[in-house]
């Protein structure tokens, strides 16, 4: 296993925060975990499997229509977009865990809200 240039609860709390505050990053997420859930899971809206993919079972319906809308539409509404921020930091955990989730590329997105001042380098290995 490649060695992360800085601790992993450093990269999951950032990858939390960016869930809860920025767009992009949180309607991706929520896609990736839609995407994530079985077919019938999708279809009904609800948690069937314990495998440890997809939303929770009091997320499941709520997220599963808003993930849906969003790939049909391309659009989340301003109050739905909120409840994405509350609801996404949760998932975090697994999309860190995804075996597509680019650790390099994300590294590198870290340093760069570092040098920015966005983010604090609390943690860093």
């Amino acid at each position: 296993m490649k060695k992360h240039r800085y601790t992993v609860e450093f990269e999951k709390a950032v990858l939390r925060r960016l869930l809860s505050t920025n767009d992009a990053w949180a309607k991706r997420a929520l896609v990736r975990i839609y995407n994530a859930q079985t077919c019938d899971e999708k279809q009904c809206g609800e948690t069937m499997h314990e495998n440890g993919v997809g939303f929770t079972g009091t997320d499941a319906r709520l997220l599963t229509q808003i993930a849906k809308w969003y790939v049909e539409k391309n659009f989340i509404g301003a109050g739905y977009m909120q409840i994405v921020h509350q609801k996404m930091p949760k998932y975090a955990g697994q999309i860190f865990d995804l075996s597509d989730f680019d650790h390099d590329k994300f590294d590198s997105q870290i340093e760069a809200m570092i040098a920015s001042g966005a983010i604090s380098s609390e943690g860093e290995k």
